[in-house]
């Protein structure tokens, strides 16, 4: 591969396991002794995968449509994503009027009356027919005979501070799920997997079946997976400074000087937030994060 500059987006096409690009150190041996950090793929570009190459990259939605709609996910025994991250992100979403958030509970209407399938056939179903143009998942990811699974909880009942019974419902959302259910989202969402390891595994069923591609498989407009373990706390972080930069832009100033707010697609937000952490905190884990569709979807006007 030719030597890049600061303003391309490498985007890789391949059905093949998806390699971290945003931990390779592209800098001499003088580069890697003082720790230079702009050497990293992942905080001097914005790298980008496509993992089905049967749909061309110009296909792709290029902004997402206003206003905003989230459907947060999480699993009820994770305290950070419960206590930190899922106020933070309301906040961010809500701030412009007309934006809506949602829970994933009682309110989704998942079931029409039934008792909600805790395999995850009815989530499937509400995903397809809903009109979130966000989907957020705060919870685990663990690896299963038929591909990895999201594992997220039913909240049928949030107290008046917030609080979550300690029991809940946890349904299962497999890979393989996609495939028996077919159908497509109709809002094409941007999907954040903020879960251990989500973008896959090395093991040839991992390959086939990762929740990043069957997402994309079935209509969704964007994912952001991880390609490793992340702990609660830095998850929860790291979301809402990522939120912060893609929802809310960044200040910038124009050629006469003064300031003006420039939208940051996906790409340039991941990018940001990863040097955020690395200044304020001298934490490189955002380079565990990566775009599982092209780095250049962004918030519509």
């Amino acid at each position: 591969m030719s030597r890049l500059n600061e303003t391309v987006a490498p985007t890789f096409v391949s059905e093949s396991l998806p390699f971290p690009w945003e931990v390779l150190f592209e800098g001499s041996e003088s580069d890697y002794e003082r720790g230079n950090p702009e050497m990293f793929w992942g905080l001097r570009y914005t790298p980008a995968r496509i993992l089905n190459p049967e749909k061309d990259i110009s296909e792709y939605v290029l902004e997402q449509s206003q206003p905003s709609d989230m459907l947060f996910c999480l699993h009820h025994r994770l305290l950070q994503a419960h206590r930190q991250e899922k106020p933070e992100i309301e906040r961010l979403v809500r701030a412009t009027p007309g934006n809506r958030f949602t829970l994933l509970g009682s309110s989704c209407n998942l079931t029409n009356g039934r008792n909600c399938d805790p395999l995850g056939d009815d989530f499937i179903k509400y995903l397809y027919k809903a009109s979130h143009n966000m989907l957020h998942f705060a919870c685990h990811c663990k690896e299963s005979k038929l591909g990895d699974a999201l594992m997220i909880s039913f909240i049928q009942n949030e107290g008046i501070d917030g609080e979550i019974a300690e029991k809940a419902l946890v349904l299962e959302l497999e890979t393989y799920k996609f495939l028996l259910r077919q159908g497509k989202f109709l809002c094409q969402p941007l999907v954040f997997l903020n879960a251990c390891q989500s973008a896959g595994g090395g093991d040839e069923l991992r390959r086939t079946f990762n929740l990043p591609k069957v997402f994309i498989q079935h209509g969704a407009a964007a994912v952001i997976a991880t390609a490793c373990p992340v702990p609660d706390m830095f998850a929860a972080a790291f979301a809402k400074v990522f939120y912060e930069f893609f929802l809310r832009g960044t200040v910038v100033m124009d050629e006469t000087g003064e300031k003006m707010v420039k939208i940051m697609s996906i790409g340039e937000a991941l990018r940001a937030t990863r040097w955020y952490f690395l200044k304020e905190f001298n934490n490189p884990l955002g380079l565990a994060y990566g775009v599982y569709s092209p780095a250049s979807y962004k918030v519509g006007r």
